[in-house]
């Protein structure tokens, strides 16, 4: 009685640099592994005989239930590259692919989000779901911790969250920097006055001021140049 095998042909490293060889795979049926093989690389072979001058490695399995498996007579590249040989098992498994963590649009995220994310992770720039889906903890169940305390601070101080991202991570980073970690948000809300106050003394000392509308030219321009 006859036997489904899958059958995989694997080409060394200097074989794919130097030839383009490339993995493939194939379902053959056969009485058994050996006989399974030998038909394997005699088909193999009469396919692709390039393939004599260069080295493969030769894997033949009997076909199980729930494993992925090639089309009958026919040679599957793609198998290859969504499947790999598990030594531990004894057959192919899928290829586990690593989730590609999506970017956010910062500027689209609503505004106590913005802060919980700058207050986590100290940046506004190359923000992912994951990011944002952690840092909306500090809006829920860390709302108690010293960092959601510094986000509700700043939602009840609008003079400086309706700031650019930019200068409230400087915000940010002052409160952190001078507030002890038990702080609650009134004693933040008390030291980011102090930055502010602290800032406007600064730009009218060095005459160096910059208007929200500059800063809102000059961005414009950034994404536009």
């Amino acid at each position: 009685m006859s036997k489904v095998f899958i059958c995989a042909a694997i080409p060394d490293e200097l074989a794919t640099r130097e030839e383009g060889a490339v993995a493939v795979a194939t379902a053959i049926e056969a009485g058994d592994e050996r006989r399974a093989r030998a038909k394997f690389h005699w088909q193999f072979l009469e396919h692709y005989p390039a393939a004599q001058d260069c080295a493969y490695k030769f894997i033949v399995c009997e076909d199980k239930p729930g494993i992925p498996r090639p089309a009958l007579d026919s040679w599957d590249a793609e198998y290859m590259q969504e499947n790999r040989w598990d030594e531990e098992s004894a057959s192919f498994v899928p290829v586990e692919t690593e989730s590609d963590p999506m970017n956010v649009t910062f500027d689209k995220l609503a505004p106590e989000v913005q802060n919980a994310v700058m207050v986590k992770f100290d940046t506004c720039e190359n923000i992912t779901v994951d990011m944002v889906i952690s840092a909306q903890e500090l809006l829920q169940e860390d709302m108690a911790t010293f960092d959601g305390h510094i986000v509700e601070a700043l939602m009840k101080m609008p003079e400086v969250n309706a700031m650019y991202p930019e200068l409230k991570l400087h915000a940010i980073g002052w409160v952190k920097h001078k507030c002890i970690p038990g702080a609650k948000w009134p004693e933040i809300q008390a030291e980011m006055r102090i930055w502010k106050k602290r800032r406007e003394g600064e730009r009218k000392e060095t005459g160096k001021y910059t208007s929200v509308v500059d800063l809102a030219r000059a961005r414009a321009n950034q994404q536009y140049t």
